[in-house]
């Protein structure tokens, strides 16, 4: 995406990412307010595990895990998953940057707020990739994550 000149309009595209982004905001910021009251986990501990010392050293523990597991050329299996919430945090937490910055950019035309936009954006697209890869992974290694989002065959 690129910023139109000053005085001129944008073209198609980058008027629907203006418009997308804005319902993006309204949306996330509904997600964060329900993340925050809900009873059900995950829940905000799991996904910013940052700021408890029991749910950092779980998450260091499930990190170990992991790679004790991918040198072992598998994946590990568990419940738990401090590891996977606590990058879905993360993920989150850039899609909320991205949106805020990108509203900021618009309403008040921050060449700042548009820069960091930009920036967030980058990462936005790596954990997104990331996603992908993870659950490509997950499949090849017969975990069927993918078969469990989506109704490719009926569940037993």
């Amino acid at each position: 995406m690129q910023h139109p000149e000053k005085g001129r309009s944008g073209d198609f595209w980058f008027e629907v990412h203006e418009k997308n982004g804005l319902v993006a905001l309204a949306l996330l910021t509904i997600f964060w307010c329900w993340t925050a009251v809900r009873r059900g986990d995950p829940g905000l501990g799991s996904w910013l595990p940052y700021f408890s010392a029991n749910r950092r050293r779980a998450l260091a523990d499930d990190i170990r895990l992991h790679l004790r597991a991918l040198l072992g050329h598998g994946l590990p299996r568990s419940d738990e998953q401090p590891l996977a919430n606590a990058v879905h945090g993360l993920g989150a937490l850039t899609a909320l940057g991205t949106a805020c910055t990108g509203a900021a950019g618009y309403f008040l035309s921050q060449k700042w707020a548009l820069s960091i936009h930009g920036n967030l954006a980058v990462l936005m697209w790596a954990y997104f990739g990331g996603h992908v890869l993870m659950s490509l992974i997950h499949e090849f290694a017969r975990d069927p994550v993918l078969r469990n989002m989506f109704v490719f065959r009926a569940k037993k």
